[in-house]
């Protein structure tokens, strides 16, 4: 099992791991969720993740403003202690002379790591999402989106706090299922 595969940072596990988190005591008492990501141009910074947090809005209650750091600009506290992970992964694999055996083995080893904890997602939901369409003005140029009660507008703007919204449209049916 190559647990440094990008497998894992696709949309369908950024789905699962935030229907798991607003459904658990740890985000339960805000109403107000801001977000702060890199591009991650595969699963964080594309319409249908973007899609998905206007129908998280609506299923649970909460406002989400979801910010993106500029292109070379998106390290944070979270890339280094993933990298901390990493490299402790690693060193025990090669003290051992092996590999991790699986998912279990991967989420003990981050435990063992400072202010951390684990959950080990049982299933990931591949089912896709409908009729998600692309950002007419293009999604590069914007930073920061907050999500309508219309399900599937999303509010952008090119600079996070500053500057007027633009209004896109991704969704084809305003009537569609809450993923």
């Amino acid at each position: 099992m190559d647990h440094f595969s990008s497998e894992k940072q696709d949309f369908y596990f950024v789905r699962a791991v935030w229907h798991t988190l607003l459904e658990s005591e740890t985000l339960s008492r805000f109403t107000d969720i801001k977000i702060w990501s890199d591009g991650g141009p595969q699963h964080f910074k594309v319409a249908k993740t973007l899609f998905f947090f206007s129908t998280l809005q609506s299923k649970y209650g909460k406002t989400f403003t979801y910010n993106f750091f500029a292109s070379g600009h998106g390290h944070s506290l979270c890339d280094s202690h993933t990298g901390v992970g990493k490299q402790k992964l690693k060193r025990e694999e090669r003290e051992n002379n092996s590999q991790m055996i699986g998912v279990q083995d991967i989420a003990d080893s981050y435990n063992e790591l400072k202010k951390t904890s684990t959950q080990v997602l049982s299933t990931i939901d591949k089912t896709p999402l409908k009729l998600v369409s692309s950002f007419s003005d293009g999604i590069r140029c914007f930073h920061q989106f907050e999500f309508s009660s219309k399900i599937g507008e999303i509010k952008c703007r090119s600079e996070s706090d500053f500057g007027n919204f633009v209004i896109q449209n991704v969704s084809e049916d305003v009537n569609m299922e809450i993923e």
